[in-house]
Protein backbone atom coordinates (compact mmCIF):
# COMPACT_ATOMS: atom_id res chain seq x y z
CA UNK A 1 0.00 0.00 0.00
CA UNK A 2 3.03 1.91 0.15
CA UNK A 3 3.12 2.82 -3.11
CA UNK A 4 -0.59 3.40 -3.99
CA UNK A 5 -0.15 5.86 -0.64
CA UNK A 6 2.85 7.87 -2.93
CA UNK A 7 0.75 7.86 -5.76
CA UNK A 8 -2.11 9.17 -4.46
CA UNK A 9 -1.13 11.73 -1.83
CA UNK A 10 1.50 12.89 -3.91
CA UNK A 11 1.31 17.45 -4.07
CA UNK A 12 -0.55 18.43 -6.73
CA UNK A 13 0.79 20.33 -9.10
CA UNK A 14 -1.88 23.45 -10.36
CA UNK A 15 -5.39 22.37 -10.26
CA UNK A 16 -6.59 18.90 -10.49
CA UNK A 17 -10.14 20.34 -11.71
CA UNK A 18 -10.00 23.42 -13.92
CA UNK A 19 -13.46 24.06 -13.33
CA UNK A 20 -12.42 25.79 -10.64
CA UNK A 21 -9.75 28.47 -12.87
CA UNK A 22 -10.01 31.64 -12.07
CA UNK A 23 -9.56 32.86 -15.55
CA UNK A 24 -10.98 30.06 -17.90
CA UNK A 25 -8.84 30.65 -21.02
CA UNK A 26 -6.75 28.98 -23.47
CA UNK A 27 -3.47 30.46 -21.61
CA UNK A 28 -4.40 29.38 -17.96
CA UNK A 29 -5.72 26.06 -18.84
CA UNK A 30 -2.40 25.29 -21.20
CA UNK A 31 -0.53 26.24 -17.96
CA UNK A 32 -2.23 24.04 -15.58
CA UNK A 33 -1.89 20.93 -17.86
CA UNK A 34 1.88 22.04 -18.26
CA UNK A 35 2.24 21.85 -14.71
CA UNK A 36 0.43 18.78 -14.09
CA UNK A 37 2.29 17.06 -16.86
CA UNK A 38 5.79 17.79 -15.78
CA UNK A 39 4.65 16.70 -12.38
CA UNK A 40 3.37 13.06 -14.43
CA UNK A 41 -0.41 13.56 -13.25
CA UNK A 42 -1.35 13.07 -16.92
CA UNK A 43 -5.52 13.56 -15.55
CA UNK A 44 -7.13 16.58 -15.05
CA UNK A 45 -10.59 16.90 -14.29
CA UNK A 46 -12.75 19.65 -16.13
CA UNK A 47 -16.01 18.66 -14.04
CA UNK A 48 -17.15 15.54 -14.45
CA UNK A 49 -15.43 15.33 -17.66
CA UNK A 50 -11.51 13.82 -17.30
CA UNK A 51 -8.66 15.12 -19.57
CA UNK A 52 -5.12 13.23 -20.05
CA UNK A 53 -2.04 14.04 -21.81
CA UNK A 54 -0.38 11.12 -23.43
CA UNK A 55 2.93 11.15 -21.13
CA UNK A 56 5.32 9.09 -23.76
CA UNK A 57 6.47 7.50 -21.15
CA UNK A 58 5.71 4.61 -18.36
CA UNK A 59 4.46 6.53 -15.19
CA UNK A 60 5.69 3.83 -12.26
CA UNK A 61 3.08 2.49 -10.03
CA UNK A 62 -0.32 4.26 -11.85
CA UNK A 63 -1.72 1.42 -12.86
CA UNK A 64 -1.29 -1.14 -9.79
CA UNK A 65 -4.21 -3.26 -8.78
CA UNK A 66 -3.87 -1.24 -4.91
CA UNK A 67 -4.39 2.43 -6.67
CA UNK A 68 -7.63 0.77 -8.83
CA UNK A 69 -8.89 -0.47 -5.23
CA UNK A 70 -8.41 3.14 -3.73
CA UNK A 71 -11.01 3.90 -6.59
CA UNK A 72 -13.48 1.76 -5.69
CA UNK A 73 -16.75 3.20 -4.09
CA UNK A 74 -15.74 6.68 -4.07
CA UNK A 75 -16.88 9.71 -5.74
CA UNK A 76 -15.42 11.47 -8.29
CA UNK A 77 -13.06 14.47 -6.81
CA UNK A 78 -12.58 12.30 -3.87
CA UNK A 79 -8.84 11.44 -4.51
CA UNK A 80 -6.61 12.90 -7.19
CA UNK A 81 -8.25 12.92 -10.91
CA UNK A 82 -7.82 9.42 -12.86
CA UNK A 83 -9.28 7.20 -15.31
CA UNK A 84 -10.76 4.36 -12.56
CA UNK A 85 -12.55 7.10 -10.52
CA UNK A 86 -14.63 7.95 -14.15
CA UNK A 87 -14.97 3.67 -14.62
CA UNK A 88 -16.06 3.58 -10.82
CA UNK A 89 -18.13 6.84 -11.59
CA UNK A 90 -19.96 4.99 -14.52
CA UNK A 91 -20.41 1.38 -13.23
CA UNK A 92 -22.12 2.99 -9.97
CA UNK A 93 -24.38 5.07 -11.83
CA UNK A 94 -25.16 2.49 -14.56
CA UNK A 95 -26.40 -0.08 -11.46
CA UNK A 96 -27.82 2.97 -9.33
CA UNK A 97 -29.92 4.44 -12.37
CA UNK A 98 -30.55 1.43 -14.66
CA UNK A 99 -29.57 3.17 -17.39
CA UNK A 100 -26.42 2.79 -19.69
CA UNK A 101 -23.56 4.55 -19.17
CA UNK A 102 -21.27 6.21 -22.01
CA UNK A 103 -17.73 7.16 -21.94
CA UNK A 104 -15.80 8.74 -24.97
CA UNK A 105 -11.71 8.07 -25.04
CA UNK A 106 -10.60 9.93 -28.10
Amino acid sequence: MAKTVKILQAPQAGLSDMAKLQDLNVESILENIRQRFEADQIYTYIGSILAAVNPYKTIPNLYDFEVMEAYDKRHIGDLPPHIYAIANDAYYSMWKQTANQCVLIR
